[in-house]
């Protein structure tokens, strides 16, 4: 379990200040893929930087389950007892992986296994003698995906891994994300600006806006009833509603309705998935 609470971070520069991340608090459960959600400048990124105390919280605390709690006070991390990895161009596939095992105090043969048992995680055995300048975008992503488990960690952190990628890769990396959930237990924490990518492997869901959490919860409440209008606004952009929204606002004859007649939104939910309505009604009427 990952806790969140009452978490801010503001940035002070030469002429203005930022509240980044304010007062945001969220749990996160063992196992979990959990999506953050926002559009640029919403704070997601800074929250994730909190949580591997890149930049350190002005206010607040988190607490990861075995390892403790760390509370923040004036920009002061306190630990009470109970990283987005890129790849190196200069390095190797193997070791760009190895990085993080040098001072592991393995002996070279250990790291040597472990480099592969990773590669082989993520599909690319066959390139641990390439350069990054030789890969393809996705295999780029799988290189960092495989230096940040090397380590054995519990808990991945993976902002915006896909938001360069073409949809047949974006979708070949939330699948090896997916699979490395269900494989390795990992607790997976994934930013993105793509409600697709959320609907596609996420549990649950926090939807940021101008530093602050506006909607949380498990991923099919947040499609089927949003409540706030940037979460909408995701929702429709996911969905094809965007097109439908668009004509109303333009009053288009495709969408007008009569006196007798008016247009219909249906949402079916677990319980009803199952029943025939639209044949039914069109039978019948």
């Amino acid at each position: 379990m990952i806790e969140i609470r009452n978490v801010s971070k503001t940035f002070h520069l030469k002429d203005q200040t930022i509240a980044a991340v304010k007062d945001v608090s969220l749990k996160i459960g063992d196992g979990d893929i959990y999506g953050i959600i926002g559009y640029s400048g919403a704070g997601k990124s800074t929250l994730v930087r909190c949580l591997n105390f890149l930049e350190i919280p002005d206010e607040g605390q988190i607490t990861f389950s075995g390892f403790g709690t760390y509370t923040a006070r004036s920009g002061v991390l306190y630990h009470t007892a109970d990283g987005q990895t890129a790849t190196v161009d200069r390095s190797t596939v193997y070791e760009n992986v190895a990085f993080p095992l040098k001072h592991s105090g393995k002996t070279k043969q250990e790291i040597h296994d472990k480099v592969f048992e990773e590669l082989r995680l993520v599909g690319l055995s066959d390139r641990a003698d390439s350069y990054p300048s030789e890969l393809s975008g996705g295999q780029k992503q799988r290189v960092a995906i495989a230096r940040a488990l090397a380590m054995d960690p519990r808990i991945l952190l993976s902002d915006e891994a896909t938001s360069a990628l073409d949809p047949d890769v974006t979708e070949s990396i939330l699948e090896l994300l997916e699979d490395l959930n269900r494989k390795l237990g990992l607790t997976i924490i994934l930013i993105t600006h793509e409600m697709a990518v959320i609907k596609n492997i996420c549990d649950r869901v926090a939807v940021m806006d101008g530093g602050s959490v506006v909607e949380e919860g498990p991923v099919y409440s947040i499609f089927s009833t949003p409540v706030e209008l940037i979460t909408k606004r995701f929702v429709s952009a996911s969905n094809g509603f965007a097109n439908l929204d668009r004509l109303l606002k333009e009053d288009s004859s495709l969408v007008s309705t009569t006196s007798d007649s008016r247009l219909l939104r249906l949402l079916f939910d677990t319980e009803c998935v199952g029943d025939a309505m639209i044949s039914d009604v069109s039978r019948r009427y």
